[in-house]
């Protein structure tokens, strides 16, 4: 309930910014990315829209976009929006990990996989892309290579209980 009171705050204040400034492209992101947390990714879509209306060169944006879509099931324009956020920064890494997701749920493995590792070199720190990177060479029967990205997700990530899984998992099956 905490946090449903935080988000409806903030977004009486965004609100508020907007009134005295509509085509203020940081208070638009903000506000998208305040309707992303609270799981409504039609509006977040909208705002972020408006927001890279204002100013396209916000690769953040773009990522938080392609967030968007991508939870509204659109794919393809989610994909769309992270090859946009890596063409302004091709060493963002959040680009590349959600690009990673969108080619890990088509399948697409070995995609999924080159995105993943992409992430890892841009931000080594990102816990979650080492932990998919690790479910993909998993499904790639890659179990060497899975053990590592398990075992640095759990350094990263010591409270996340499907990276302990997944090494528990690999340390068996790859020894």
């Amino acid at each position: 309930a905490r946090a449903d009171g935080e988000l409806s705050e903030a977004g009486t204040a965004y609100r508020k910014a907007l009134e005295l400034a509509p085509d203020d492209a940081d208070v638009l992101h903000a506000l998208g990315r305040m309707h992303n947390t609270a799981g409504e990714h039609e509006l977040a879509a909208d705002a972020i829209r408006r927001s890279l209306a204002v100013d396209a060169a916000q690769p953040l944006a773009w990522v938080n976009l392609g967030i968007a879509l991508a939870e509204s099931g659109d794919v393809a324009g989610a994909r769309a929006a992270y090859q946009e956020a890596l063409a302004l920064n091709p060493h963002e890494a959040l680009a590349h990990f959600n690009l990673g997701n969108v080619h890990q749920r088509a399948e697409r493995y070995e995609d999924a996989a080159r995105a993943y590792e992409r992430a890892v070199l841009a931000d080594p720190g990102l816990g979650r892309a080492h932990f998919e990177l690790g479910r993909t060479y998993y499904r790639l029967e890659r179990f060497q290579d899975a053990l590592v990205q398990a075992r640095r997700a759990v350094e990263l990530m010591p409270e996340h209980v499907p990276s302990r899984q997944m090494l528990t998992e690999l340390e068996r099956v790859a020894g």
